[in-house]
């Protein structure tokens, strides 16, 4: 092993051996409490007796990983699922899962709620945003459409916080083809 890749394992060991991640049910009733994604790393890493302060860059990327992966397995469990109701407002059908446009509110609602994010999640995030904005559009949603998810003028916009651009009620096709022949 080079040196740079021994120096990123360092503190590592504590982290690999944890294996004593809570139960999905403490984690539910820590959601179910208020507690952001921080509170509950940093309760994950006190249980495993490691401070994530003096963790390498790797190490601390993989403890959060290993909460994350707790947190969204307690989250399934409990039926609570990861649908960040603020930034999807929808029930989206199975054909649109993979859109790109659900993909970037998926990840505007996993910051809004605190959770990590790759530099790269951040960056395309914020170029979403900001095309968006320039372009004076929000997110539309119709599940009868073959693309489900349309780009609507800012008027439609539904909601009033300014950080979500959506136009949160559900589309019908009549309304998606109307935007679309006016340019929408």
């Amino acid at each position: 092993m080079s040196e740079p890749e021994r120096s990123a394992f360092e503190g590592m060991s504590g982290v690999t051996a944890m294996t004593t991640l809570p139960s999905d049910s403490e984690v539910l009733e820590w959601i179910r409490e208020g507690w952001d994604f921080a509170r509950i790393e940093a309760a994950c890493a006190q249980r495993a007796g490691i401070d994530p302060a003096i963790l390498g860059h790797a190490a601390h990327s993989f403890l959060r990983l290993k909460v994350a992966l707790a947190v969204g397995s307690a989250m399934t469990t409990g039926g609570l699922g990861r649908r960040y109701n603020e930034c999807v407002p929808w029930r989206v059908h199975d054909s649109h899962q993979r859109a790109y446009p659900l993909r970037m509110l998926r990840v505007l609602g996993r910051r809004r709620c605190g959770e990590p994010l790759s530099p790269d999640q951040v960056s395309e995030l914020d170029t979403f945003l900001f095309l968006l904005a320039r372009a004076r559009l929000v997110i539309g949603y119709c599940a009868a459409t073959e693309d489900g998810f349309v780009f609507l003028p800012q008027e439609w916009r539904t909601t009033s916080d300014p950080d979500l651009p959506l136009c949160t009620d559900p589309l019908q096709p009549y309304e998606v083809e109307w935007v679309r022949a006016h340019g929408g």
